[in-house]
Protein backbone atom coordinates (compact mmCIF):
# COMPACT_ATOMS: atom_id res chain seq x y z
CA UNK A 1 0.00 0.00 0.00
CA UNK A 2 0.81 3.37 -1.28
CA UNK A 3 2.32 5.97 1.75
CA UNK A 4 -0.22 8.20 0.71
CA UNK A 5 -3.16 5.51 1.09
CA UNK A 6 -2.06 5.10 4.83
CA UNK A 7 -1.65 8.77 5.59
CA UNK A 8 -5.03 9.40 3.75
CA UNK A 9 -7.03 6.88 5.94
CA UNK A 10 -5.29 7.33 9.30
CA UNK A 11 -6.51 11.46 8.42
CA UNK A 12 -10.09 9.63 8.15
CA UNK A 13 -9.79 7.06 10.96
CA UNK A 14 -8.54 10.38 13.46
CA UNK A 15 -11.61 12.58 11.72
CA UNK A 16 -13.98 9.79 12.58
CA UNK A 17 -12.76 8.47 15.53
CA UNK A 18 -12.60 12.63 17.15
CA UNK A 19 -15.68 13.18 15.71
CA UNK A 20 -17.33 10.12 16.74
CA UNK A 21 -16.66 10.69 20.41
CA UNK A 22 -17.51 14.82 20.41
CA UNK A 23 -20.72 14.04 19.08
CA UNK A 24 -21.36 10.59 18.23
CA UNK A 25 -21.48 10.60 15.00
CA UNK A 26 -18.77 10.19 12.59
CA UNK A 27 -17.90 7.90 10.13
CA UNK A 28 -20.87 7.86 7.67
CA UNK A 29 -21.55 11.50 7.67
CA UNK A 30 -18.27 12.76 7.55
CA UNK A 31 -15.45 10.28 6.39
CA UNK A 32 -17.18 8.35 3.46
CA UNK A 33 -18.46 11.72 1.11
CA UNK A 34 -15.17 12.71 2.36
CA UNK A 35 -13.03 9.80 1.05
CA UNK A 36 -15.03 9.74 -2.21
CA UNK A 37 -14.29 12.68 -3.47
CA UNK A 38 -11.08 11.28 -4.25
CA UNK A 39 -11.18 7.55 -4.29
CA UNK A 40 -13.96 5.62 -6.04
CA UNK A 41 -17.09 5.29 -3.39
CA UNK A 42 -16.70 1.18 -3.49
CA UNK A 43 -13.31 1.68 -2.57
CA UNK A 44 -13.67 4.33 -0.08
CA UNK A 45 -16.52 1.77 2.06
CA UNK A 46 -13.84 -0.90 1.49
CA UNK A 47 -11.08 1.10 3.34
CA UNK A 48 -13.00 2.32 5.88
CA UNK A 49 -15.37 -0.48 6.98
CA UNK A 50 -13.16 -2.37 9.20
CA UNK A 51 -12.21 0.82 11.05
CA UNK A 52 -15.85 1.26 11.48
CA UNK A 53 -16.45 -2.62 12.68
CA UNK A 54 -13.28 -1.98 14.64
CA UNK A 55 -14.43 0.99 17.15
CA UNK A 56 -17.72 -0.45 16.92
CA UNK A 57 -16.44 -3.25 18.55
CA UNK A 58 -14.84 -1.23 20.98
CA UNK A 59 -18.02 0.31 21.90
CA UNK A 60 -19.75 -2.17 21.86
CA UNK A 61 -17.02 -3.50 24.77
CA UNK A 62 -17.35 -0.42 26.84
CA UNK A 63 -21.03 -0.33 27.35
CA UNK A 64 -21.63 -4.04 27.12
CA UNK A 65 -23.62 -4.12 30.63
CA UNK A 66 -25.78 -1.21 29.60
CA UNK A 67 -27.40 -2.23 26.60
CA UNK A 68 -31.37 -2.88 26.87
CA UNK A 69 -31.55 -6.71 25.03
CA UNK A 70 -35.36 -5.83 24.45
CA UNK A 71 -33.85 -2.74 22.38
CA UNK A 72 -31.41 -4.40 20.51
CA UNK A 73 -33.39 -7.44 19.56
CA UNK A 74 -35.59 -4.53 17.41
CA UNK A 75 -33.02 -3.03 16.15
CA UNK A 76 -31.02 -5.82 14.75
CA UNK A 77 -32.92 -7.28 12.20
CA UNK A 78 -33.20 -3.27 10.58
CA UNK A 79 -29.58 -3.20 10.81
CA UNK A 80 -29.70 -6.46 8.61
CA UNK A 81 -31.87 -5.42 6.07
CA UNK A 82 -29.68 -2.71 5.69
CA UNK A 83 -26.68 -3.64 5.51
CA UNK A 84 -27.93 -6.14 2.71
CA UNK A 85 -29.46 -3.28 1.19
CA UNK A 86 -26.54 -0.80 1.16
CA UNK A 87 -24.70 -3.74 -0.63
CA UNK A 88 -26.68 -4.22 -3.31
CA UNK A 89 -26.99 -0.58 -3.85
CA UNK A 90 -23.44 -0.37 -3.49
CA UNK A 91 -22.94 -2.95 -6.51
CA UNK A 92 -25.93 -2.08 -8.19
CA UNK A 93 -25.49 1.73 -8.77
CA UNK A 94 -22.65 3.68 -10.78
CA UNK A 95 -20.08 5.54 -8.72
CA UNK A 96 -21.42 8.90 -9.55
CA UNK A 97 -24.86 7.88 -7.98
CA UNK A 98 -23.34 6.44 -5.50
CA UNK A 99 -21.18 9.48 -4.49
CA UNK A 100 -24.63 11.59 -5.04
CA UNK A 101 -26.45 9.62 -2.25
CA UNK A 102 -23.33 10.17 0.01
CA UNK A 103 -23.12 13.75 0.13
CA UNK A 104 -26.93 14.21 0.00
CA UNK A 105 -27.48 11.77 2.89
CA UNK A 106 -24.48 13.96 4.36
CA UNK A 107 -25.97 17.20 4.07
CA UNK A 108 -29.52 16.06 5.45
CA UNK A 109 -28.00 14.87 8.60
CA UNK A 110 -25.32 18.07 9.41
Amino acid sequence: MELWWVLALAAAGFVAATSNAAVGIGGGLLVMPILSLWFPPRLAVAYTIPMFFASTLVIAWRYRGQVDRRFLAWLVPGVFMGIAAGSWFLRAASPVVVRWVMVVTAVFFV
